[in-house]
């Protein structure tokens, strides 16, 4: 971290890995300009046997208060405000928006979208053999989507830690190095937009601790700013996927709290479950063409 005269933090990041070309993060930031992403200040280029490195970037850092820390104070407090999900909502449709009109899209077959999906809770319940019981309803979930996604370069890894509302109540969106865990290929992969709500709805629920009532106006209020109906067959699909994930990760870690999805995944079953086949339509997926 570097702080500078202007009273502006900064941060200098080195990659431990260098490939040929354009890293995501750098890629990103230099595509999604002004004031809902950090400042790509500058990078660190080399070149060698003629192909192009970037060894380094320098990011301007985000001043306003982390969204977890914001999230939590909220909660404790018992205090909701809606107007700060409209904001983060539309905050998210603009970046989407932008990846739409500066990267390549498609309309994918849904079949090949569920199938990834199936082919994790495959892996998920292979991990976790309590997952087995949730597995037949899910894999029916997934199935019974029909049609056309929308897919182009999203997020990645949208969450709380990685947002800030700054002092002038707009929402700052980080960590655009996309989900570490994967390979760098896979961090440029197309995907639907609704993924990376998926992820956001998942980071709210452990900020919640498992308070649904308060997560789900948070939503609410988060895609009415979108401009997209929040119960959706394609959208719960990418939460069941999350949340399988998290169940799978946290029964295998000593310190894991897998109670918690579990509990998601039947609250799920008992009550959206029911109402999957009276979901409002998404605009993000459509009868095939």
């Amino acid at each position: 971290y570097l702080g500078a005269g202007d009273g502006e933090t900064y941060v200098l990041t080195i990659y431990r890995h260098v490939w040929p070309g354009i890293p995501v993060e750098v890629e990103m930031l230099r595509t999604i300009t002004g004031r809902f992403s950090p400042e790509l200040v500058a990078h660190i280029d080399f070149e060698h046997d003629g192909k192009r490195y970037i060894l380094g970037s320098v990011r301007r850092l985000p001043t306003g208060m982390n969204a977890l820390e914001y999230t939590r104070m909220g909660i404790a407090a018992q205090v909701f405000t809606h107007s700060q999900g409209l904001d983060l909502g539309q905050t998210l449709r603009f970046i989407h928006d932008s990846f739409l009109m500066a990267f390549p899209y498609e309309w994918a077959p849904a079949e090949t979208v569920t199938g990834r999906l199936e082919e994790r809770l495959n892996a998920f319940t292979d991990a976790t053999p309590r997952l087995s019981e949730y597995a037949p309803w899910i894999r029916d979930w997934y199935r019974s989507i029909r049609g056309e996604v929308l897919i182009h370069r999203i997020h990645g890894n949208v969450n709380l830690r990685q947002m800030w509302l700054d002092e002038d109540e707009r929402w700052v969106i980080g960590g655009w190095a996309g989900d570490v865990r994967l390979p760098m290929e896979e961090r440029a992969r197309l995907g639907s937009p609704l993924e990376d709500l998926a992820t956001l709805q998942r980071s709210l629920f452990w900020a919640c601790e498992g308070n649904k009532m308060w997560c789900i106006k948070a939503m609410a209020a988060i895609f009415e700013g979108y401009g997209d109906p929040m119960m959706t067959a394609l959208f719960s699909a990418f939460v069941l996927d999350r949340a399988c994930e998290e169940a799978a990760d946290h029964s295998s870690r000593p310190d894991g709290r897998p109670e918690l999805p579990f509990e998601f995944l039947d609250w799920f079953r008992d009550n959206a479950l029911p109402t999957r086949d009276t979901m409002s339509p998404s605009q993000f997926l459509r009868s095939a063409q």
